[in-house]
């Protein structure tokens, strides 16, 4: 199929895309362009899936191709890339765990985002049409009608400036006008320097470190999801953040940023500083032996930190209950 004969599984709207042995591909104004891995049938690939979980793949989805489109035009000069989402059964699980998911929270803090960048790029009050599924797909809101409910709210709130659509004399289509309020304002700069609080833990570590992973995976995901925190990495891009650094704007709105030193990874460092330097709470993690070992041991300027060992003879549950007393500890008084 080609052209728009063909429905996107996320949205489920009309769509243009194609195919071939690689797989499908499919290109939505809803959720931008994204492909389905050969032997996961794109009309298998969501069934089952409730309205707010298609959302939440459609939120991811439209977040890949708006990076991989906007980061050539922000950042200059580097060789920096970003691809479409590929939809398979790993990611198609983590929307049934609930591990995509946008709370209304994360969706109004997105919205406030997506606004404030918009109005600096255009230099002035941005134009919506009405009811707009792509704008609901950019903040992660299960439906556009969901999308105008939250935007009232926002405005009732005074956080956003909201014009109700009106038709444009020409008989175009409906549109509304926003802008954010001076309080807006203020939420969005909070967001920029790391005083926003986006209910989640940030985890920076190698990636598929064979020691790491496990961890990560099978211990502390499921650990601090159950406490109310879902635990990302850069892996899990499933919100919209500022294009031309997606990696600090994760960082500013995390609660908390834990860092595996196991591997000495460079970006490690770099991201633990990082959140450091916008007080956030920072816990660093190592495996035992590898940082009693001299030819892994970590970088000596670590050994200032608090470090919380995993592995050797302590098990699982004693790991997470000494890291999560660890970050209670923290002055901003982490609910956990």
């Amino acid at each position: 199929m080609s052209g728009t004969d063909r429905q996107c599984p996320l949205c489920l709207r009309q769509c243009g895309g194609g195919g071939g042995e690689w797989g499908y591909w499919f290109d939505c104004e809803t959720c931008g362009k994204f492909s389905v891995e050969q032997y996961f049938r794109a009309s298998d690939a969501t069934n089952g899936l409730t309205v707010m979980q298609r959302s939440w793949l459609s939120h991811f989805a439209r977040t890949k191709w708006d990076l991989h489109e906007l980061l050539p035009k922000r950042v200059s000069g580097t060789t920096r890339e970003s691809t479409p989402a590929v939809i398979d059964r790993k990611l198609v699980g983590q929307a049934r765990n609930g591990d995509l998911a946008v709370t209304r929270a994360q969706q109004a803090a997105n919205a406030i985002r997506h606004i404030g960048d918009r109005v600096l790029d255009d230099g002035g009050a941005i134009t919506l049409p009405y009811k707009s599924p792509r704008f609901a797909a950019v903040i992660g809101a299960p439906n556009s009608d969901s999308a105008w409910d939250l935007m009232a709210e926002l405005a009732a709130a005074d956080t956003v400036k909201w014009n109700q659509p009106a038709y444009s004399p020409d008989g175009g289509e409906p549109a509304a006008t926003a802008d954010l309020t001076l309080a807006g304002w203020e939420q969005y700069e909070e967001m920029k320097h790391g005083s926003h609080d986006g209910g989640y833990g940030f985890f920076a570590w190698q990636f598929g470190s064979p020691q790491t992973e496990p961890v990560f995976k099978d211990v502390l995901k499921p650990a601090f999801k159950e406490h109310g925190y879902p635990l990302r990495d850069m892996k899990d891009l499933s919100q919209p953040g500022l294009i031309d650094n997606i990696m600090q704007d994760r960082i500013r709105n995390a609660s908390f940023v834990i860092v595996d030193l196991t591997d000495c990874n460079p970006g490690a460092y770099w991201e633990g500083g990082f959140a450091q330097a916008l007080g956030k709470p920072v816990v660093y993690i190592c495996h035992e032996e590898a940082f009693h070992d001299p030819a892994t041991k970590p970088h000596f300027d670590t050994n200032h930190y608090t470090i919380v060992f995993w592995g050797a003879d302590k098990s699982n549950e004693e790991f997470v209950e000494e890291l999560i007393a660890t970050l209670r500890r923290h002055p901003g008084g982490l609910d956990l």
